[in-house]
């Protein structure tokens, strides 16, 4: 059937293409700008996930500037107009990431642990996306080992 998922590859583009296709197709839309619906909207999710990212740590200035930066290289913007997981593991990556802070950062028991289950859902959404997705376990890992150590040296300075 074709945009079905196969054992081949993560799931998550061929359905997302195959749904869009299955709503938009009889709407009115050819079949292959029906299939790149998904791809903008994780432009879109991306987009407001860096701004978002940028205004917490610098200001409305960055938030402006991050997304206009990111689709100002031709490849990003390339991702844009086709259909490829690319963009959805950009957006999912940087949600992780994002929520993955805020557990660490979070104010309460109860706020943290809901962070890290997102974390860990939109982890689970990222390997569905693209199995090469994995590094992103790895490099959070990599930062929880490191994070606790340079977390005390850092308050052994203050």
């Amino acid at each position: 059937r074709a945009g079905a998922p196969t054992a081949a590859g993560p799931p998550l583009a061929p359905a997302a293409a195959a749904a869009a296709r299955a709503v938009l197709v009889p709407a009115g839309l050819s079949r292959l700008r029906a299939a790149r619906i998904p791809t903008a909207l994780a432009g879109a999710a991306l987009s407001g996930l860096l701004a978002a990212a940028a205004w917490g740590l610098s200001g409305p200035a960055a938030a402006l500037l991050a997304p206009a930066l990111f689709w100002a290289a031709p490849r990003h913007l390339q991702a844009g107009l086709t259909a490829t997981p690319d963009l959805a593991v950009a957006a999912l990556t940087l949600a992780v990431a994002l929520a993955w802070r805020r557990a660490a950062a979070g104010a309460d028991r109860r706020a943290r642990l809901r962070a890290a289950a997102a974390a860990g859902l939109l982890m689970g959404a990222a390997l569905a996306a693209r199995t090469d997705a994995w590094v992103i376990a790895a490099a959070l890992a990599l930062h929880a080992l490191l994070a606790g150590p340079l977390h005390e040296i850092g308050r052994a300075h203050v």
